[in-house]
């Protein structure tokens, strides 16, 4: 029976999916250090798995991904990561595009 459209993939598709995101973000962070062009191709493909599957992406996974350029991002290589107490937020600037991204973070109150 064809798809209609709006229609979801079968679950056991998903799952498939899920679990071959979550190898291949492995990889991408294993061939990093060796070579950052095949943990590249590894993130597009995390992407294009996600985006047919209609999958969110764990919380690991996106803050490992730079928002602009979809590429592996690891903190003092690629990428700088600040704190910004007034703001209250982790700033992380990719030094392969230029993006910058805030991730907001409330301090701990004490008890």
């Amino acid at each position: 029976m064809p798809q209609r459209m709006g229609r979801q993939k079968p679950e056991w598709q998903r799952k498939l999916a899920q679990e071959r995101i979550a190898v291949l973000f492995r990889i991408a962070g294993g061939e990093f250090g060796r070579n950052p062009e095949r943990s590249h191709r590894c993130m597009l493909a995390i992407r294009r798995l996600a985006m047919r599957y209609n999958i969110r992406l764990q919380k690991n996974i996106k803050k490992g991904m730079c928002k602009g350029c979809h590429r592996y991002i690891r903190p003092g290589v690629n990428c700088t990561v600040r704190t910004k107490p007034e703001r209250q937020a982790v700033i992380i600037t990719c030094r392969e595009c230029g993006r910058v991204m805030r991730y907001p973070y409330v301090r701990e109150r004490r008890r």
